[in-house]
């Protein structure tokens, strides 16, 4: 008879560690469920915030790339005629080219820039003709290309950029 309280004590204990060991597994399960959910909407929190940039900081990273622009026209102006830094004015030329489409890009993206886009769209339809004058070692008409319509149009393109 003592044995049967003993082992009928083992069963209630065996049970009851049982019934603790599954809640447990539940409320365990049911955070990680609630956590993973957590986690999902943040991101997709997050990456709806990233996509409302505000016009104003577009029109500051566009402003910013336009300045560095700048200086590359001039870099490329200044040493359009040296074969010694030919691969530099190259890698110059693609880099313009990128940061042109990253400009068009966000202005996609925001409002009332359509006649900015144009003028975005001009610019770098002379700086890939300036490239291929530059891989078909065309110096002269590389020069012309810089002087005549990138910077016409880089100071048409700056103005509206401004007036933005």
């Amino acid at each position: 008879m003592f044995m049967k309280k003993i082992f009928r004590k083992q069963k209630i204990a065996v049970i009851i560690s049982i019934v603790f060991f599954l809640t447990s597994i539940a409320v365990n399960a049911k955070n990680f469920i609630q956590d993973i959910k957590y986690i999902f909407y943040n991101k997709s929190i997050q990456a709806d915030n990233k996509n409302l940039m505000k016009n104003s900081d577009v029109k500051e990273h566009i402003l910013k790339l336009s300045n560095t622009l700048g200086e590359a026209i001039e870099y490329i102006k200044n040493n359009v005629n040296s074969k010694d830094k030919l691969q530099e004015l190259k890698s110059l030329t693609d880099d313009s080219i990128i940061a042109l489409e990253s400009i068009e890009n966000a202005l996609n993206k925001s409002e009332n820039t359509s006649n900015l886009i144009e003028y975005t769209e001009k610019l770098k339809e002379n700086f890939k003709e300036l490239k291929t004058s530059l891989e078909e070692l065309k110096m002269d008409k590389a020069e012309k290309i810089i002087n005549f319509s990138i910077e016409k149009e880089y100071e048409n393109w700056r103005n509206k950029l401004s007036a933005l």
